[in-house]
């Protein structure tokens, strides 16, 4: 962003509404998209925007905490802290400890009308039912005008209302999302989103990974299977990858590994078939270094609507096998949008634990399709799904002529 283009943005005002915030935090690990706001806020303001975050306070300690929280994502205190001449550039509205984002998001609204807030732009983030009507009212009292809304889900009859009321921006997180939009909808809904700390997931070198030999093993005699994300969570379908993993052939598995990482109350190994580590919950800053050490990805989740670990893995050159979903398969297929093909293409699609075996089997003896289907992985995913804030800040929420005037 020039010089020019950040003067006609720093110190304008964003309403910063996100359900997990909004939510009861205590005992609980910040995951997915609180990673992805935690670090969106703070690119914000380093980029001279003044937010305002409205959170419950159970989250206190994790977003004020020194240092890092214990799931390695920096805590947002230093962004409150007086600057020379002013005031810090982030301002958090504390809520009652009211746990749900609808009597949350309520107080905060009456909170705000009764000091007159104003906002230059309200960011909706992944929002329900219950924070779409808190934002409603928000509108409705004057605190913001403009609003800009990331949907991680289908959007709810009163969230399109409250877009059709202010003409606001709609980005989806995945075609699938995008299609639950209404067509006529008043700016259309675009796509948009991605990793945002891209640079740091990429290849292992070639020396470190040693995987150019024709047994379609690596240096350490073995082929590495990863699954990453919340895996505590029923909808990742675990049972399906150890199912798979068993119905290898003997002999190939020998050869294979299969990591899940990571659970916060992981399995033990007791409880466990050979070859297969379960890993307590894993630090966001240990993933790039640690999917560095895999062959290929894993996702058997039963629904997704966008699946960060799986695009973590295809920047590292990873190929994956995806459940025939669509949100995954838009993925690994290069946009083609077939059935099982491998030419351009980041990885394999499976319906049944016996395709996701064999499509296992045929990754584990042959290094030279890893590769290829890693390299077309990776390309996909940087031409497709990254995020640029100052690219965002610039052409959404402030794009429009007549908000950079």
């Amino acid at each position: 962003m020039s010089g020019t283009e950040r003067g006609k943005i720093e110190g304008r005002s964003v309403l910063y509404l996100a359900p997990g915030f909004m939510s009861y935090r205590v005992h609980k690990h910040v995951r997915g998209v609180q990673v992805f706001d935690l670090q969106l806020i703070r690119q914000m303001v380093e980029l001279g925007l003044v937010v305002t975050l409205p959170a419950e306070r159970s989250w206190k300690p994790r977003l004020i905490g020194a240092g890092r929280g214990g799931d390695g994502v920096g805590a947002l205190g230093d962004l409150t802290k007086p600057r020379a001449g002013g005031e810090g550039l982030l301002k958090i509205l504390w809520t009652p400890t009211l746990r749900k984002p609808l009597w949350n998001g309520l107080w905060a609204a009456g909170a705000m009308g009764l000091s007159r807030a104003r906002f230059d732009v309200c960011y909706l983030g992944n929002a329900g039912e219950g924070l779409a009507q808190a934002a409603g009212l928000m509108h409705r009292l004057g605190i913001f005008q403009r609003l800009v809304l990331l949907a991680h889900r289908y959007p709810k009859r009163r969230l399109i209302g409250l877009l059709r009321r202010t003409r606001g921006r709609s980005l989806a997180v995945s075609n699938n999302v995008r299609s639950m939009f209404p067509d006529d909808l008043d700016p259309p809904c675009e796509i948009r989103f991605g990793e945002m700390d891209h640079a740091k997931f990429f290849p292992a070198s070639r020396e470190s990974a040693a995987i150019a030999n024709d047994s379609g093993v690596r240096g350490d005699g073995l082929v590495h299977f990863v699954m990453l994300g919340a895996l505590d969570t029923p909808l990742k379908d675990v049972p399906t990858a150890l199912k798979a993993f068993g119905l290898i052939p003997d002999e190939v598995r020998a050869q294979c590994r299969l990591h899940l990482a990571s659970f916060a109350k992981p399995p033990t190994a007791a409880e466990l078939p050979a070859g297969v580590t379960a890993y307590p919950w894993m630090p966001i800053e240990r993933v790039p270094e640690f999917l560095r050490s895999m062959d290929a990805m894993l996702v058997t989740s039963l629904s997704e609507t966008f699946c960060l670990a799986l695009v973590q893995g295809m920047l590292t050159g990873m190929p994956s096998v995806v459940r025939d979903i669509g949100t995954l398969t838009e993925k690994v297929d290069g946009g083609a949008g077939g059935a099982n093909g491998v030419d351009g293409r980041g990885g394999l699609i499976f319906s049944t634990p016996e395709q996701l075996a064999e499509h296992m089997t045929t990754l584990a003896k042959d290094a030279r399709l890893r590769a290829t289907m890693g390299e077309a992985a990776r390309r996909t995913a940087l031409e497709r799904y990254t995020w640029r804030t100052e690219e965002f800040v610039r052409e959404v929420l402030f794009g429009g002529k007549e908000n950079r005037e």
